[in-house]
């Protein structure tokens, strides 16, 4: 019997540092040329980078405009030129916060070892942190809030609305879309991806991972562990399924 007809991904919904941002300028260069032949094809930027930030990179040069971006590790959602996608997903974002802003900086003011990032979205409150002795205490504070702790690349702490990261956001996202699950890649390297590589929607996992991502995956047909890194491991996962990246 035949193998059933590949489905191409048509949308490719990637973390920025160290995924896109990572690997090599020429596989960079690749992914940039390829979406600008194939405009039927989506390109979604899914950050732990407030909007600002990406849409600062997209005007130096340093990245190509994408189609969307799901930026705040998933708190808000945004066109390619940053302007707020409104509507039922972003209006649930915003009720899950409850606005709550000044009571998490409020509540984590006195907490050594946790300094405050310099730019975040609207919907989260995010840190560095110096020490991962802070992060129990960290954690239990968001928590009573009502809110979810994250932390990644072993150096920032995000207080989140409950139940929403880049995975919830990208599935709901899809789904509005109408896009099914087989027409998407997501690429991601550290724990902040980890919701949206363990979604459900085929994956790949970038040869420069940080080993708490890869030590929390699950063993999954679905996810491709890529040997490149950044941008040349998403290269190698498209090309595994199936997609046409042309060398120049």
């Amino acid at each position: 019997m035949p193998a059933p007809p590949r489905t191409i991904p048509r949308v490719l919904a990637t973390d920025l540092d160290g995924t896109f941002l990572g690997g090599s300028a020429a596989a960079r260069a690749l992914l940039t040329a390829h979406f600008r032949d194939h405009p039927e094809r989506t390109l979604l930027y899914v950050t732990g980078r407030s909007s600002r930030s990406v849409r600062q990179l997209v005007s130096a040069g340093t990245l190509p405009r994408p189609d969307a971006m799901i930026s705040d590790v998933g708190t808000f959602i945004a066109r390619g030129d940053g302007t707020p996608v409104e509507g039922p997903l972003l209006d649930g974002i915003r009720h899950a916060w409850n606005d709550r802003s000044a009571t998490v900086r409020a509540a984590f003011a006195d907490l050594a070892g946790l300094r405050i990032q310099e730019y975040f979205g609207p919907h989260r409150v995010s840190y560095y942190f110096d020490t991962p002795d802070v992060l129990p205490e960290a954690r239990a504070r968001a928590e009573a809030l009502g809110c979810d702790g994250l932390v990644s690349d072993n150096k920032f702490f995000d207080v989140l609305p409950r139940g929403v990261n880049k995975g919830s956001t990208l599935r709901r996202l899809m789904r509005e879309w109408g896009v099914p699950d087989a027409a998407v890649l997501v690429a991601g390297d550290t724990l902040n991806d980890l919701s949206m590589l363990t979604s459900g929607l085929p994956a790949v996992v970038v040869g420069n991972a940080e080993p708490a991502l890869l030590a929390a995956l699950p063993q999954s047909d679905r996810i491709v562990r890529a040997s490149a890194p950044g941008c040349d491991g998403i290269i190698e996962a498209l090309r595994i399924q199936g997609v046409k990246v042309a060398d120049g």
